[in-house]
């Protein structure tokens, strides 16, 4: 297992700015388009000022919220660092991908021999009960046969 101890804030910052700003310019471009063609405009034709407007507005606004998602990755990892510098960070375990495959191989192999050893269980049990039915049988017919016999007086 490994420890995540520090991160770079910086870092951070940036992935977190640039992903928010990102999705938030895609979303805004797609709700444009969708307004400009089946918006209130588009009953009497196709409004590509507004359209315009909407982009810029669009892009404007998530340069400022990619800014501001930036400075709240900042603060995160400062606040993550000094956490962690003092009760520790998150604890994550790394595993090599072959070796869970060849957990689960082995966990199906196992399943698989328990499911056969069950069903050579209950055929063994079938059998034993055959066996003892028969037995019975057999006994009951020499009791039978012996009751028969007897001479009567």
């Amino acid at each position: 297992m490994k420890e995540i101890v520090k991160i770079d804030a910086v870092s951070l910052a940036k992935v977190i700015g640039l992903i928010t700003g990102g999705i938030y310019l895609l979303i805004g471009i797609i709700i444009n388009l969708i307004v400009l063609i089946f918006g209130l405009g588009s009953i009497t034709g196709l409004d590509f000022l507004g359209f315009g407007s909407g982009i810029i507005a669009t892009v404007l606004v998530s340069i400022i919220v990619g800014f501001i998602a930036f400075i709240i990755g900042l603060l995160a990892g400062i606040v993550y660092n000094f956490i962690a510098g003092y009760f520790g960070g998150i604890i994550v375990l790394f595993e090599d991908r072959t070796i869970v495959e060849e957990r689960l191989r082995e966990a199906r192999a196992a399943k698989f021999a328990l499911k056969a050893e069950k069903k050579r269980m209950q055929d063994e049990k079938k059998r034993i009960s055959m066996e003892e039915k028969k037995k019975k049988q057999a006994l009951k017919l020499e009791k039978d046969k012996d009751n028969m016999n007897i001479p009567t007086p």
